[in-house]
């Protein structure tokens, strides 16, 4: 493996890490700016058409790693979504019968 492409695999794991620590905070209920992570995938891209066809196998199983990281982003992110969906169908419905119905007294007036 020549240095580009030794720095790129190692570029591509880093990456990696990154998309997998997105992920946890994701998952935890964080709302992530997605920039950062955009803009290294951008470059790692780049840098991936600069490399000799040649190198392409040897770097095949790191970047189907991060094909994977990504995906399981992907799926925290549309979890967090649905979540999210449906706890504001909730509080709409909340919503809607309070004001069809009114608010309860919290206590009955004394006479």
């Amino acid at each position: 493996m020549n240095a580009a492409t030794e720095r790129t695999r190692a570029a591509i794991e880093r990456l990696s890490g990154l998309v997998e620590a997105t992920r946890r905070l994701v998952a935890d209920g964080h709302l992530i700016d997605l920039h950062t992570l955009e803009s290294r995938i951008d470059e790692v891209c780049g840098t991936l058409r600069t490399l000799p066809a040649a190198a392409a196998d040897e770097i095949k199983a790191t970047l189907v790693a991060l094909i994977d990281d990504l995906n399981r982003l992907d799926q925290a992110i549309r979890r967090g979504h649905a979540e999210t969906a449906e706890h504001l169908a909730g509080t709409s419905a909340r919503r809607r019968a309070t004001a069809a119905y009114g608010v309860p007294d919290a206590k009955p007036e004394r006479r």
